[in-house]
C-alpha cells in the first residue's frame, strides 16, 4: 500500500475536485391560492384567486418569478398551459417549454419539456384545504427540477423570455 503525505493527498485531492464540474439543479415551481369569504347580511361574499411560477435556484433563492409568463396564467383549468423560457441565465440557444395541468384551479399535474417536446421531469401537484370560520382557502402548487449544467444562476436573474405556446390536453 502506498502511502502519501497529508500535503500531497490534499493537493491531489483539490485538483480531482477542481476538475470535477457539477450539474446545478434548477427548480420550477408553479403556485396558485384561492380564497373565498361570507359577505355580511344582505351582501355578497368576497373571493380571490391568485397564480404564479418561478425558477428557484439551488440556494432556495428565487431567480425568476411571473404570475402571468408569457401573458397567461402558469397553470390552465382542464388544459394545459405551455410557455417556453429562453434568455437570463440559461445557455445561449437552450430552450425550456413548461407546461401545467389542472382539473380544477389547483395543479394536478407539471412538466418541463426540452423544444423539441421532450419530458425532462414530471411531477404530480399537491393542495391543501383550510377553513377558518367565514373563509374557505386553498393552496396548490406542483414543482420539479432539472439539471441545467453548469451554470450560474443567481437570484433575480433578468433577461428572460417568456413565450406562450398554446393549449394541451392534460399531461
Amino acid at each position: 500500500m502506498v502511502t502519501l503525505p497529508i500535503s500531497k493527498t490534499f493537493i491531489l485531492g483539490t485538483a480531482f475536485f477542481a476538475s470535477t464540474s457539477y450539474a446545478l439543479k434548477l427548480n420550477a415551481v408553479w403556485a396558485t391560492g384561492s380564497w373565498s369569504a361570507i359577505g355580511p347580511p344582505g351582501g355578497s361574499g368576497s373571493s380571490g384567486h391568485t397564480d404564479g411560477f418561478s425558477l428557484v435556484n439551488e440556494a432556495g433563492e428565487t431567480v425568476w418569478s411571473d404570475s402571468y409568463p408569457g401573458g397567461y396564467t402558469s397553470c390552465g383549468g382542464g388544459y394545459g398551459h405551455t410557455f417556453s423560457l429562453t434568455g437570463g441565465c440559461l445557455p445561449e440557444g437552450t430552450e425550456y417549454h413548461f407546461n401545467c395541468w389542472s382539473k380544477s384551479t389547483n395543479p394536478d399535474k407539471c412538466s418541463i419539456r426540452n423544444k423539441d417536446g421532450s419530458n425532462i421531469a414530471l411531477a404530480d401537484g399537491q393542495y391543501s384545504t383550510h377553513f377558518i370560520g367565514i373563509a374557505l382557502g386553498i393552496d396548490g402548487y406542483c414543482g420539479t427540477s432539472w439539471d441545467l449544467g453548469d451554470v450560474d444562476c443567481p437570484a433575480n436573474t433578468q433577461g428572460f423570455t417568456a413565450t406562450y405556446l398554446g393549449d394541451e390536453e392534460g399531461l
